[in-house]
Parts: C-alpha cells; structure tokens; sequence
C-alpha cells in the first residue's frame, strides 16, 4: 500500500507541475503569431507570381523571365497559370 501512495503522490505532483508550469495563453498565442507569420509570407508569395503571371501575359516580358523572377521552370510557371488563373502563357 506504501507503494501505491507514493506512486499516487508522484502523479499527483507531476500533474501539478503541468498544470503550473504550462501556460496555455501564451501557447496559444505562440500558435496563432506562427499562423500568421506563415499566411503573410504565403500572402506575399502567391501577390509575387500574380503580378509575375500578370506581366507575362501583358507582355512585359517573356515566361523565360518571369519563370527565373518566380524561381520556377517555365513548364511548373505555365501550370501555375493556369491551375490558379485559367491562363495559357
């Protein structure tokens, strides 16, 4: 019976650790700026193409160049067009 009591107290205390020790606020907090930080820099990215896609298609320059602005082949650039506009370019 000594055992369990002490095994029991030892759970008891780990549990009141957690509980002290863990704040859940700034956790979630944490979670929501990293949410955030990742939907600004996707934001950036997909404004990025649009207007690389946009100049492309108005002849500002060729898809060669604008797949090397966007970091992309001309054939995965082309796919991007038209999965996301509906545009051949």
């Amino acid at each position: 019976m000594k055992a369990f009591s002490r095994i029991s107290s030892a759970n008891t205390e780990v549990k009141s650790m957690l509980l002290t020790e863990f704040d859940e606020v700034a956790y979630r907090e944490m979670l929501l700026d990293e949410g955030r930080e990742e939907g600004m820099k996707k934001g950036r990215t997909e404004g990025r193409l649009s207007e690389i896609v946009k100049s492309i298609s108005e002849g500002d320059y060729s898809i060669e160049r604008g797949a090397e602005k966007a970091a992309m082949t001309v054939i995965e650039l082309r796919e991007y067009a038209k999965e996301t506009f509906g545009l051949d370019i």
